[in-house]
């Protein structure tokens, strides 16, 4: 089975099962520093969650995601990605995370590819050994360690525990197209 595990950010680790391995940068064209705030009837100052000035649409990452997906892609392939965290910094970064999610989600449905989530927690848990936010650099001391990984890029390191993950987990019977599943881990 092909699997293709992919950690969504702005810089996206991408690794396959045929040992090719990435980041794809998502991140939109620079634009103008703006400060995206107004004031309420009040007089006291809101911030709102928008793109800086002139920013380049967000329909342009996920064109850039849609495309990082088409050049791996295989018939019968698997994709396996992690989830959004539930908590955010800010509203965009939410609004990022979930629309990184729904892009990969419906481009599987479009495309006929089985498609496995994995909770950040569950990813933690299994690397670790605990669900508890790792220190800055543990996830990548980790596939050093333990997968051999030689790089310095945090994101194909978590991409690689994806892939080692659904290498575990990932049944091809439980994984139809049309549903998309999160499994969970079994506590031992």
């Amino acid at each position: 089975m092909f699997i293709i595990a992919l950690d969504p950010a702005t810089h996206t680790g991408w690794t396959t099962s045929d040992g090719r391995s990435g980041v794809e940068n998502l991140k939109p064209c620079e634009a103008k520093k703006g400060k995206p705030e107004k004031r309420d009837k009040k007089g006291n100052l809101v911030r709102i969650a928008v793109p800086p000035v002139d920013a380049e649409p967000d329909e342009a990452r996920w064109g850039k995601l849609e495309h990082l997906l088409a050049s791996l892609a295989k018939p019968g392939a698997l994709i396996v990605h992690e989830g959004p965290v539930q908590h955010h910094a800010s509203f965009r970064a939410a609004q990022l995370a979930f629309g990184a999610q729904a892009v990969i989600s419906a481009w599987c449905l479009r495309n006929r590819l089985r498609r496995i989530e994995v909770s950040p927690l569950d990813l933690q848990r299994f690397v670790l050994g605990r669900k508890a936010t790792p220190k800055e650099d543990e996830m990548l001391l980790a596939a050093r360690s333990r997968l051999g990984y030689t790089g310095t890029d945090d994101d194909i390191a978590d991409a690689l525990w994806l892939l080692e993950w659904a290498k575990k987990h990932a049944e091809p019977a439980k994984c139809g197209w049309s549903e998309s599943l999160r499994i969970r881990e079994t506590p031992t």
